[in-house]
């Protein structure tokens, strides 16, 4: 549709537009396709944001010659530096080379490029990763200092590493401060609790969790509970989940092997494959 749009000169075409479409044809034909079309873009519309969405999707298919090519392309052709791209080389050497990510921080401040939620959040994964548990508090420390609360993505993965590192206490005092005062209120937290009491072995913690969502589950929702009770070894109540989810909705591969993880995490190979023939 998009191609059938700007060849036919059905819209006029601005910047964020051929991003959107250069996204989509590196989504569905590779980078090699999404280089050639951003060759093709008129040069005044070939700005920061069509070469940031070039290099987010070097990020996300873990392309990290070509993604720093792309940055330092983006350095040559002198576009400010944006949070956004140093985000996206964070991301990258948090998975590749950790020692490169030092230097990006350097560059930030360098420049003047202020930390955003997403800089603290891979920052923080990054320290808790090495079982630097200080130091992930340190980052926590500066984040608030900079005015800029955890939310509850980031509070998510700061219990994940104390319940690795053995500090099941901090675990549970940040999960409470995760819930709030009333979870009805705070529903949308529970797809990110239930697997979290369940690493901390709290099935009654799961199951009260679950029943602030069971009357009018979501499908998130349904999904973290067979994780948490399959975590569990509860495999009848993960089944049941499951039940009502299927009645629900009409399932996707991926919504089932949610379910067939937990089988195989438990050597149920008949069970996974009678939910295979369904």
């Amino acid at each position: 549709l998009s191609e059938w749009l700007e060849s036919k000169n059905h819209l006029e075409f601005v910047e964020r537009d051929y991003a959107s479409r250069l996204d989509l044809i590196a989504k569905l034909h590779g980078l090699y396709k999404a280089e050639v079309y951003v060759e093709s873009i008129p040069k005044s519309f070939r700005g920061e944001i069509i070469y940031r969405t070039l290099m987010a999707n070097c990020v996300t298919q873990n392309n990290l010659k070509k993604a720093e090519e792309i940055f330092n392309k983006m350095k040559d052709l002198e576009f400010p530096l944006t949070v956004f791209a140093c985000n996206q080389l964070l991301l990258l050497y948090r998975r590749n080379d950790r020692k490169k990510i030092a230097d990006v921080l350097l560059l930030m401040e360098h420049e003047n490029v202020k930390p955003s939620p997403l800089t603290y959040k891979i920052l923080i994964d990054v320290k808790g990763q090495s079982n630097d548990i200080d130091g992930m508090d340190q980052i926590v420390d500066k984040m608030k200092a900079d005015g800029i609360e955890p939310d509850v993505q980031t509070k998510a993965v700061l219990v994940g590493h104390y319940i690795s590192a053995g500090l099941a206490d901090k675990a549970k005092t940040l999960l409470k401060e995760m819930e709030g005062e009333n979870l009805k209120e705070n529903r949308w937290v529970c797809r990110a609790l239930l697997p979290l009491y369940a690493n901390l072995g709290m099935s009654d913690e799961v199951g009260r969790v679950w029943k602030v969502c069971e009357t009018h589950p979501w499908l998130e929702e349904c999904l973290a509970a067979i994780e948490a009770w399959g975590k569990l070894s509860k495999i009848d109540e993960a089944e049941a989940v499951f039940e009502r989810m299927s009645k629900k909705w009409k399932l996707t591969s991926k919504n089932c092997s949610v379910l067939l993880k937990v089988y195989a995490n438990h050597k149920m190979l008949m069970k996974g494959k009678d939910l295979i023939k369904r």
